[in-house]
């Protein structure tokens, strides 16, 4: 039925989202950060594990992971290229 269609659709992008944020997580993992939100400003915030803290990066907060992965960028070029 439609109601089932729509349902199941909704569950795909359910777990579309979860795979993307999984992989992002395992990535953050690779380059030594870890994601969490802050919870004075309810925004998502980086963590470094290797207490560099290049750019003031921990001080930056974000409204969505597409900011947090633009932000990655460098780090990105560093670790993998």
């Amino acid at each position: 039925t439609k109601k089932e269609m729509v349902k199941n659709l909704k569950l795909t992008e359910q777990l579309k989202k979860r795979a993307i944020l999984t992989h992002f997580l395992e990535m953050l993992d690779l380059y030594e950060f870890e994601l969490y939100v802050d919870e004075e400003t309810n925004q998502l915030a980086l963590s470094d594990n290797q207490h560099a803290n290049l750019g003031d990066i921990e001080g930056d907060r974000f409204d969505n992971l597409a900011n947090v992965i633009n932000r990655m960028e460098i780090y990105h070029k560093d670790y993998i290229y």
